[in-house]
């Protein structure tokens, strides 16, 4: 299981880093997190399938998020049991290690005057 989780702790580090810098000078990111991920919540299967979703085009959609794609693999060990594939595990190491190299490279170069903006 810690395998599993591991893409997400990834993001969620990475996330919260580019969050970090991002809500110093802009004061309304929080708020806007907050509405991103209440909607998100719905628009991604977390508390659903994505084989629910009947229209083709939003099939797609619901299916191909990033951050479906990054969830897939608890998913599928929590609802079957079973091992996810290497397919889902790894769109899931992807889209977390390129959030990763996002938020190392906007540490780097706001690393030296963030303290100013405080």
């Amino acid at each position: 299981m810690p395998v599993v989780i591991l893409p997400l702790v990834i993001f969620a580090f990475s996330t919260g880093l580019v969050l970090s810098y991002m809500a110093v000078p802009f004061r309304d990111v929080p708020h806007l997190l907050q509405l991103f991920l209440m909607t998100n919540f719905w628009a991604i299967p977390i508390t659903y399938h994505w084989s629910m979703v009947s229209d083709p085009t939003l099939s797609l959609l619901v299916k191909w998020h990033p951050l479906a794609l990054l969830l897939a693999p608890i998913q599928v060990t929590l609802q079957s049991g079973s091992q996810p594939s290497m397919a889902v595990t790894t769109a899931a190491f992807s889209i977390a290690i390129v959030a990763l190299a996002a938020a190392l490279v906007l540490n780097a170069l706001k690393r030296r005057t963030f303290i100013l903006q405080i």
